[in-house]
């Protein structure tokens, strides 16, 4: 199998398929079932699928070189022994995988997102075809919003439960414009001799 450029690039189009290279080093079809490209190669090159417990290994430990000639079926005993105690990695694999992964990144264009969470535009290196949000806090916030259900809550403005001022709640069980009313409204009622967890503002 021809690799389109030298070194490893960052994705394979083969047997119809765009297969994209994962942290380990491995090509899958992200976009399908997960399927490692090595696997589907040496399953086409040998006419029937892989055997239950065996695994596909690349004779010369250079995950990027799925040429037929370099897939066998092995069991993963002597897949680890191939990877284990006494096998090295042929350093000019090694040299050459790692020049191929600074020149697939060297190559990329930058492009261009909107945050769906802040709406902020933003540019990313990244392979995937879609990037939803600007970094972990607007990714992390809008998963915690969807699990609560705020990701479909109309925000309006509501009162104090304390001071009666007119805020804007950061979820739904905000009943305080500010920490300074919670623990005003929360002295107020143990002096009452309300028990805490019974407390429940007006409103």
């Amino acid at each position: 199998m021809e690799r389109p450029q030298p070194g490893p690039p960052a994705w394979y189009d083969w047997n119809g398929t765009r297969w994209y290279r994962n942290n380990p080093g491995y090509y899958i079809d992200v976009v399908g079932d997960g399927r490692r490209l090595h696997i589907a190669i040496w399953e086409k090159a040998n006419e029937r699928p892989l055997p239950d417990g065996l695994i596909v290994h690349h004779v010369d430990h250079d995950k990027s070189n799925n040429d037929p000639s370099n897939l066998i079926a092995t069991t993963r005993a002597d897949h680890n022994r191939h990877h284990g105690r006494g096998a090295t990695r042929d350093a000019t694999a090694k040299a050459r995988i790692r020049a191929g992964v600074l020149e697939s990144w060297a190559r990329r264009e930058p492009r261009r997102f909107t945050c769906e969470r802040c709406g902020k535009e933003f540019e990313t290196l990244s392979s995937h075809s879609a990037i939803r949000f600007c970094g972990k806090q607007c990714r992390s916030k809008a998963k915690r919003e969807q699990r609560t259900g705020l990701d479909t809550w109309d925000r309006e403005p509501s009162r104090c439960a304390e001071c009666g001022g007119e805020f804007e709640p950061k979820d739904r069980r905000t009943r305080f414009c500010t920490r300074d009313c919670a623990a005003s409204f929360y002295r107020r009622a143990r002096a009452s001799g309300q028990p805490r967890g019974r407390l429940r503002p007006d409103g």
